[in-house]
């Protein structure tokens, strides 16, 4: 039986239209998301107030039992410092404080800790090293001021001292003058119930003229120290990529603090073999 071309006609609208209704559809559920292969392209019927009502009730829950969590241990503090003797309340305070020192202290430790292996390895190798910032203006990023430079004799590396304090985060280059940093939230059920999403941190970043002038060839360096989880790099399309220790993007590298010394003293080694 032969199909008319009005019925053709309306057949592919329907289909169109169907089709431009799914496109970029990733859901089903507003509030329960579900994967378009689970749900089966049914969608759940579902009431605004009442799922509001319930995140709500969820997240006073989760504040309450954070408020606890925090009571309990304050009230056997304060009871133990108050009925405790002299000798043990003054043995578990000098505890807390040390503990507390060493993890805000961390930066320090880490950046002092390179700082003293790259002067040894300079020393002992004969490259020339120059502080260009003190030591704890070096823990605070500058655009335009260089930390550190090191002549090995044939490389001069200008190098920018970058200090991210939390291991969980996430370094992206983004292109020549600038890159910014993510703190991620932990991963746990108070991240997922109050929805807590990444603090990012931009940096801007130049190398000046004057450590590029000479007869060495000149590298520029960001030496990330301390260190943090992850690095991404940015490419033509704007897509982040993973990169890694030592990576070469829009004109400079990028370490770690003791990448950095052992890919210095590599390229020495190599050059000399090569020579």
């Amino acid at each position: 039986m032969p199909i008319s071309f009005k019925v053709l006609s309306g057949e592919m609208k329907i289909n169109r239209k169907m089709a431009e209704d799914m496109k970029g559809e990733t859901e089903i559920s507003e509030y329960n998301p579900v994967s378009l292969a689970r749900a089966y392209g049914v969608r759940k019927r579902e009431y605004g107030f009442w799922e509001k009502t319930k995140n709500l009730f969820i997240k006073i829950l989760a504040i309450l039992f954070l408020i606890f969590l925090l009571i309990v241990p304050a009230i056997g503090i304060v009871a133990f410092i108050l009925f405790g003797n002299i000798l043990v309340n003054t043995l578990f305070i000098s505890i807390v404080l040390f503990v507390t020192a060493h993890i805000l202290a961390k930066p320090i430790r880490k950046r002092a800790v390179f700082y003293g292996r790259l002067k040894k390895t300079c020393r002992e190798r004969g490259y020339k090293l120059r502080f260009e910032r003190g030591f704890w203006e070096s823990l605070f990023w500058s655009r335009d001021k260089i930390d550190i430079t090191v002549n090995t004799g044939s490389i001069t590396y200008s190098v920018h001292c970058l200090c991210v304090r939390r291991y969980y985060s996430t370094l992206t280059f983004a292109d020549e003058t600038s890159f910014y940093v993510s703190k991620r939230p932990l991963p746990n059920v108070f991240t997922a119930i109050f929805d807590l999403k990444p603090k990012k941190k931009s940096y801007q970043v130049s190398f000046p003229s004057v450590y590029t002038i000479g007869e060495h060839k000149a590298v520029n360096v960001i030496v990330v120290n301390p260190v943090c989880g992850e690095w991404f790099v940015k490419n033509r399309d704007g897509a982040s990529e993973i990169a890694g220790n030592g990576e070469t993007c829009f004109g400079y590298t990028a370490y770690s603090g003791s990448g950095f010394i052992s890919d210095i003293v590599r390229k020495e080694e190599q050059k000399n073999i090569d020579n």
